[in-house]
């Protein structure tokens, strides 16, 4: 099973960024952190192109899932990474949350809640990219 779709953005990567940030705090998600790759790269000196990682949810949905399975914290909060590649074109990439169900042995209640969180995952890629 795909553990990780990337999908294309018809936009530039800081149109992209922005738009994926405005349509989490749209669907009322909690950003509990930004990660500049490419920041913290040249801190260290070293060039890397523009790379951003969204970690956000909502507890309400998270704790859930943990009461049923701790160990699924490790694959929580959702993630989306947005980078630019070496053509300048910039893509979108979010793991697959349904992939966690064998990983974690959750049950289905669990199970639905990954794939809640799977298809507002895949909306905002999709919409941020303009596809």
């Amino acid at each position: 099973m795909e553990q990780l779709i990337t999908i294309a953005s018809y936009a530039s990567f800081k149109t992209t960024l922005e738009k994926v940030i405005s349509l989490i705090k749209k669907k009322k998600f909690t950003i509990f952190a930004q990660i500049d790759h490419a920041a913290e790269a040249a801190k260290e000196g070293l060039s890397l192109r523009p790379t951003m990682l969204i970690l956000f949810g909502n507890p309400q949905i998270g704790t859930v899932l943990m009461q049923e399975q701790q160990s699924v914290g490790i694959d929580l909060p959702a993630k989306i990474l947005i980078w630019e590649a070496a053509t300048g074109k910039t893509w979108l990439s979010y793991n697959l949350m349904g992939s966690l169900k064998a990983k974690h042995q959750v049950g289905e209640e669990g199970n639905g809640i990954l794939r809640k969180i799977e298809k507002i995952v895949s909306g905002i890629c999709k919409e941020a990219s303009g596809t």
